[in-house]
Protein backbone atom coordinates (compact mmCIF):
# COMPACT_ATOMS: atom_id res chain seq x y z
CA UNK A 1 0.00 0.00 0.00
CA UNK A 2 2.80 2.39 0.76
CA UNK A 3 4.54 1.96 -2.30
CA UNK A 4 1.17 2.46 -4.44
CA UNK A 5 0.50 5.49 -2.75
CA UNK A 6 4.14 7.26 -2.97
CA UNK A 7 4.53 8.36 -6.20
CA UNK A 8 0.73 9.38 -7.71
CA UNK A 9 0.22 11.67 -4.15
CA UNK A 10 3.55 13.61 -4.98
CA UNK A 11 2.76 13.86 -8.99
CA UNK A 12 -0.93 14.68 -7.79
CA UNK A 13 0.66 17.91 -5.61
CA UNK A 14 2.46 19.21 -7.91
CA UNK A 15 -0.75 19.38 -10.57
CA UNK A 16 -3.02 21.41 -8.52
CA UNK A 17 -0.16 23.77 -7.64
CA UNK A 18 0.02 24.83 -11.41
CA UNK A 19 -2.41 27.92 -10.39
CA UNK A 20 0.28 28.89 -7.51
CA UNK A 21 1.96 31.61 -10.18
CA UNK A 22 4.94 33.71 -8.44
CA UNK A 23 3.14 36.80 -9.05
CA UNK A 24 0.75 35.36 -6.96
CA UNK A 25 2.76 34.74 -3.84
CA UNK A 26 4.83 37.28 -3.84
CA UNK A 27 2.12 39.81 -3.15
CA UNK A 28 0.91 37.66 -0.24
CA UNK A 29 1.95 38.67 3.43
CA UNK A 30 1.20 34.81 4.61
CA UNK A 31 1.36 31.27 2.97
CA UNK A 32 -1.68 28.93 4.16
CA UNK A 33 0.27 25.95 3.71
CA UNK A 34 -3.50 23.49 4.20
CA UNK A 35 -4.27 25.30 1.27
CA UNK A 36 -1.32 25.30 -0.84
CA UNK A 37 -0.11 21.72 0.19
CA UNK A 38 -4.49 21.06 -0.88
CA UNK A 39 -4.89 18.59 1.99
CA UNK A 40 -9.04 19.22 1.62
CA UNK A 41 -8.71 17.73 -2.03
CA UNK A 42 -6.49 15.16 -0.82
CA UNK A 43 -9.04 14.48 1.65
CA UNK A 44 -11.89 14.48 -1.10
CA UNK A 45 -9.93 11.53 -3.32
CA UNK A 46 -9.22 9.36 -0.33
CA UNK A 47 -5.83 9.94 0.34
CA UNK A 48 -5.61 11.08 3.57
CA UNK A 49 -8.31 11.42 6.24
CA UNK A 50 -10.66 14.43 7.02
CA UNK A 51 -11.03 14.58 10.70
CA UNK A 52 -12.75 16.08 14.14
CA UNK A 53 -10.41 19.00 14.88
CA UNK A 54 -10.15 20.43 18.40
CA UNK A 55 -13.36 21.27 18.69
CA UNK A 56 -16.22 19.90 16.90
CA UNK A 57 -16.44 23.06 14.54
CA UNK A 58 -12.69 22.61 13.48
CA UNK A 59 -11.79 20.56 10.77
CA UNK A 60 -8.47 18.77 10.46
CA UNK A 61 -6.47 16.25 8.36
CA UNK A 62 -4.75 13.05 9.56
CA UNK A 63 -1.81 12.36 7.55
CA UNK A 64 -0.51 9.17 7.76
CA UNK A 65 2.95 7.60 6.89
CA UNK A 66 1.94 6.12 3.63
CA UNK A 67 1.91 9.64 2.00
CA UNK A 68 4.75 11.96 0.81
CA UNK A 69 3.86 15.34 1.01
CA UNK A 70 6.20 17.67 -0.97
CA UNK A 71 5.61 20.60 -3.00
CA UNK A 72 8.43 23.28 -5.10
CA UNK A 73 9.96 25.28 -2.60
CA UNK A 74 9.35 27.97 -6.05
CA UNK A 75 6.00 27.88 -6.36
CA UNK A 76 5.56 28.55 -2.40
CA UNK A 77 8.45 31.23 -1.85
CA UNK A 78 9.62 31.88 -5.43
CA UNK A 79 12.05 34.92 -3.56
CA UNK A 80 12.84 32.61 -0.62
CA UNK A 81 11.60 33.37 2.99
CA UNK A 82 11.74 36.88 4.28
CA UNK A 83 14.35 37.78 6.66
CA UNK A 84 11.67 38.01 9.77
CA UNK A 85 8.70 35.51 9.57
CA UNK A 86 6.54 33.18 12.30
CA UNK A 87 5.57 29.63 11.95
CA UNK A 88 2.15 28.93 13.39
CA UNK A 89 0.32 25.29 13.63
CA UNK A 90 -2.09 23.69 15.57
CA UNK A 91 -1.81 20.18 15.47
CA UNK A 92 -1.76 16.53 17.24
CA UNK A 93 0.43 13.78 17.73
CA UNK A 94 -0.34 10.18 19.19
CA UNK A 95 0.90 6.73 19.11
CA UNK A 96 4.77 6.32 17.99
CA UNK A 97 4.94 9.76 16.65
CA UNK A 98 5.15 11.07 20.29
CA UNK A 99 8.31 9.55 20.49
CA UNK A 100 9.78 10.36 17.37
CA UNK A 101 12.22 12.23 16.14
CA UNK A 102 10.47 14.46 13.05
CA UNK A 103 10.28 17.85 11.03
CA UNK A 104 6.79 19.11 11.02
CA UNK A 105 8.01 21.59 8.38
CA UNK A 106 11.09 22.07 6.68
CA UNK A 107 12.75 23.16 3.59
CA UNK A 108 15.19 21.29 1.79
CA UNK A 109 17.83 22.16 -1.06
CA UNK A 110 18.05 20.22 -4.16
CA UNK A 111 20.35 17.62 -2.84
CA UNK A 112 17.46 16.82 -0.30
CA UNK A 113 19.52 18.68 2.51
CA UNK A 114 17.50 20.86 5.38
CA UNK A 115 18.07 24.67 4.58
CA UNK A 116 15.08 25.36 7.70
CA UNK A 117 13.01 23.34 9.50
CA UNK A 118 10.66 23.15 12.71
CA UNK A 119 11.68 20.01 14.38
CA UNK A 120 9.53 17.52 17.60
CA UNK A 121 12.09 15.03 19.66
CA UNK A 122 9.84 13.10 21.10
CA UNK A 123 12.75 11.73 23.31
CA UNK A 124 13.82 14.84 24.69
CA UNK A 125 10.36 16.43 24.58
CA UNK A 126 11.86 19.22 22.73
CA UNK A 127 10.99 21.27 19.87
CA UNK A 128 13.86 22.59 17.77
CA UNK A 129 14.24 25.69 15.16
CA UNK A 130 17.09 25.11 12.34
CA UNK A 131 17.86 27.45 10.34
CA UNK A 132 21.24 27.59 7.17
CA UNK A 133 24.07 29.66 8.64
CA UNK A 134 25.60 32.34 6.66
CA UNK A 135 28.42 30.01 5.87
CA UNK A 136 26.07 27.35 4.73
CA UNK A 137 26.08 25.16 8.07
CA UNK A 138 22.80 24.47 9.45
CA UNK A 139 22.74 25.62 13.38
CA UNK A 140 19.89 24.81 15.69
CA UNK A 141 17.87 26.47 18.17
CA UNK A 142 16.50 23.70 21.28
CA UNK A 143 13.76 24.81 23.01
CA UNK A 144 13.86 22.27 25.95
CA UNK A 145 11.88 20.66 28.59
CA UNK A 146 8.87 20.83 26.93
CA UNK A 147 6.48 17.76 28.22
CA UNK A 148 3.43 18.65 28.61
CA UNK A 149 3.57 18.99 24.86
CA UNK A 150 3.84 15.39 24.33
CA UNK A 151 0.47 14.50 25.84
CA UNK A 152 -2.10 13.51 22.06
CA UNK A 153 -3.84 16.79 22.80
CA UNK A 154 -4.06 19.46 20.37
CA UNK A 155 -1.43 22.48 20.65
CA UNK A 156 -1.09 25.55 18.66
CA UNK A 157 2.79 26.28 18.27
CA UNK A 158 4.25 28.95 17.18
CA UNK A 159 7.44 30.19 16.29
CA UNK A 160 8.57 34.05 15.63
CA UNK A 161 11.86 34.17 13.75
CA UNK A 162 13.49 37.56 13.79
CA UNK A 163 17.13 38.85 12.90
CA UNK A 164 18.79 37.81 15.80
CA UNK A 165 16.29 35.77 18.46
CA UNK A 166 13.67 33.02 17.94
CA UNK A 167 10.79 33.18 20.14
CA UNK A 168 8.52 29.67 20.94
CA UNK A 169 4.86 30.34 21.62
CA UNK A 170 2.99 26.98 23.03
CA UNK A 171 -0.88 27.48 23.52
CA UNK A 172 -0.40 30.72 23.08
CA UNK A 173 1.70 31.01 25.68
CA UNK A 174 5.44 32.52 25.86
CA UNK A 175 8.00 29.95 26.36
CA UNK A 176 11.24 31.46 25.73
CA UNK A 177 13.56 33.49 23.52
CA UNK A 178 16.87 32.38 21.88
CA UNK A 179 19.52 34.14 20.31
CA UNK A 180 20.68 33.15 16.92
CA UNK A 181 23.12 33.90 14.43
CA UNK A 182 22.76 35.49 11.60
CA UNK A 183 21.32 33.41 8.78
CA UNK A 184 21.97 32.95 5.33
CA UNK A 185 19.48 33.01 2.62
CA UNK A 186 17.84 29.52 1.65
CA UNK A 187 17.94 28.18 -2.44
CA UNK A 188 14.38 27.74 -3.96
CA UNK A 189 15.22 24.96 -6.20
CA UNK A 190 14.36 22.08 -3.99
CA UNK A 191 11.33 20.66 -1.62
CA UNK A 192 8.71 21.90 1.02
CA UNK A 193 7.57 18.60 2.87
CA UNK A 194 5.54 18.03 6.02
CA UNK A 195 5.46 15.73 8.61
CA UNK A 196 9.13 14.11 7.44
CA UNK A 197 11.63 11.75 9.85
CA UNK A 198 14.78 13.41 11.05
CA UNK A 199 17.26 12.76 9.12
CA UNK A 200 15.66 10.63 6.30
CA UNK A 201 12.70 12.90 4.16
CA UNK A 202 11.39 10.20 2.66
CA UNK A 203 9.80 8.59 5.78
CA UNK A 204 6.63 10.66 6.32
CA UNK A 205 5.40 10.52 9.82
CA UNK A 206 1.29 10.32 10.81
CA UNK A 207 0.44 12.90 12.71
CA UNK A 208 -2.92 15.42 12.53
CA UNK A 209 -3.15 19.21 11.27
CA UNK A 210 -5.76 21.88 11.36
CA UNK A 211 -3.83 24.95 10.93
CA UNK A 212 -0.53 25.76 9.87
CA UNK A 213 0.68 29.44 8.01
CA UNK A 214 4.22 31.27 7.23
CA UNK A 215 3.44 34.37 8.01
CA UNK A 216 5.92 37.69 6.93
CA UNK A 217 5.26 39.31 10.27
CA UNK A 218 7.20 37.77 13.37
CA UNK A 219 5.08 39.26 16.18
CA UNK A 220 2.13 37.76 14.77
CA UNK A 221 1.70 35.06 17.65
CA UNK A 222 1.74 37.80 20.37
CA UNK A 223 -1.95 38.88 18.81
CA UNK A 224 -2.83 34.76 18.39
CA UNK A 225 -5.49 34.19 20.88
CA UNK A 226 -6.12 29.77 21.58
CA UNK A 227 -9.98 29.68 21.92
CA UNK A 228 -9.90 26.89 19.58
CA UNK A 229 -8.31 24.70 21.69
CA UNK A 230 -10.35 23.07 24.06
CA UNK A 231 -10.42 23.67 27.86
CA UNK A 232 -8.07 22.17 30.17
CA UNK A 233 -5.44 23.21 32.56
CA UNK A 234 -3.56 26.59 31.75
CA UNK A 235 -0.51 25.61 30.06
CA UNK A 236 0.93 28.31 31.66
CA UNK A 237 0.53 27.08 34.78
CA UNK A 238 2.41 23.47 34.11
CA UNK A 239 5.10 25.17 31.72
CA UNK A 240 7.04 27.19 35.16
CA UNK A 241 10.13 25.83 35.93
CA UNK A 242 11.81 26.16 38.85
CA UNK A 243 14.83 28.52 38.70
CA UNK A 244 18.37 28.04 40.52
CA UNK A 245 18.17 28.72 44.92
CA UNK A 246 18.46 32.30 45.40
CA UNK A 247 20.73 33.71 48.17
CA UNK A 248 20.14 33.02 51.69
CA UNK A 249 18.01 35.33 53.47
CA UNK A 250 18.79 37.31 56.97
CA UNK A 251 17.48 35.73 59.78
CA UNK A 252 13.84 36.07 61.02
CA UNK A 253 12.64 37.17 64.50
CA UNK A 254 12.13 34.89 67.40
CA UNK A 255 9.36 32.91 67.21
CA UNK A 256 6.20 33.21 70.23
CA UNK A 257 6.52 31.19 72.91
CA UNK A 258 5.64 27.33 72.80
CA UNK A 259 2.82 25.76 74.80
CA UNK A 260 3.48 23.75 77.54
CA UNK A 261 4.41 19.90 77.33
CA UNK A 262 2.49 17.58 78.77
CA UNK A 263 3.82 15.57 81.75
CA UNK A 264 6.00 12.93 81.36
CA UNK A 265 5.43 9.00 82.64
CA UNK A 266 6.00 7.67 86.10
CA UNK A 267 9.69 6.61 86.71
CA UNK A 268 11.11 2.86 87.58
CA UNK A 269 10.43 2.07 91.27
CA UNK A 270 13.78 2.79 93.42
CA UNK A 271 15.23 0.15 95.02
CA UNK A 272 14.36 -0.77 99.16
CA UNK A 273 16.21 1.49 100.95
CA UNK A 274 17.96 -0.10 104.42
CA UNK A 275 16.37 -0.71 107.51
CA UNK A 276 14.92 1.73 109.61
CA UNK A 277 15.70 2.91 113.57
CA UNK A 278 13.13 1.57 116.03
CA UNK A 279 10.15 4.18 116.97
CA UNK A 280 8.15 4.27 120.25
CA UNK A 281 4.86 5.71 119.67
CA UNK A 282 2.84 7.87 122.91
CA UNK A 283 0.49 9.85 123.04
CA UNK A 284 1.29 13.81 125.39
CA UNK A 285 -1.12 16.63 125.71
CA UNK A 286 -3.64 14.52 123.57
CA UNK A 287 -0.80 14.75 120.72
CA UNK A 288 0.07 11.18 119.34
CA UNK A 289 3.80 11.97 119.15
CA UNK A 290 6.46 9.30 117.30
CA UNK A 291 10.01 8.96 118.13
CA UNK A 292 13.39 7.49 117.20
CA UNK A 293 14.39 5.56 119.93
CA UNK A 294 17.85 5.14 118.49
CA UNK A 295 17.69 9.21 118.11
CA UNK A 296 16.43 9.73 121.70
CA UNK A 297 19.37 7.57 123.24
CA UNK A 298 22.20 9.04 121.69
CA UNK A 299 20.35 12.19 122.60
CA UNK A 300 20.75 11.21 126.38
CA UNK A 301 24.16 9.89 125.68
CA UNK A 302 25.27 14.00 124.59
CA UNK A 303 23.36 15.18 127.34
CA UNK A 304 25.59 12.92 130.00
CA UNK A 305 28.98 13.57 128.36
CA UNK A 306 27.83 17.37 128.28
CA UNK A 307 26.95 16.55 131.80
CA UNK A 308 30.39 15.32 132.78
CA UNK A 309 32.68 17.78 131.35
CA UNK A 310 30.57 20.50 132.92
CA UNK A 311 31.48 18.64 136.39
CA UNK A 312 35.41 18.35 135.51
CA UNK A 313 35.42 21.59 134.81
CA UNK A 314 33.87 22.68 138.49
Amino acid sequence: MESNWHYPVSFYMYCFLGFLTPATIQQQTRYDLISQFQLDKAASRGIIRRVVGSTDLQVAYKLGANVDFRIPTRSLYPNGLPDEYSILTTFRMSGNTLQKYWSIWQVLDSAEKEQVGLKLNGQTKSIEYSYKGTDGSLQTATFLDLPYLFDSQWHKVMVGIEKSSVTLYVDCTMIQTLAIKPRGKITVDGHTTLGKLKNNPQISVPFEIQWMLIHCDPLRPQRETCGELTARSSISQTIIKRGPPGPQGPPGPPGPPGVPGIDGIDGDRGPNGPPGSPVCDFAFFGQRIRLDLVQMVNQVNQVCLDCQEYQELM
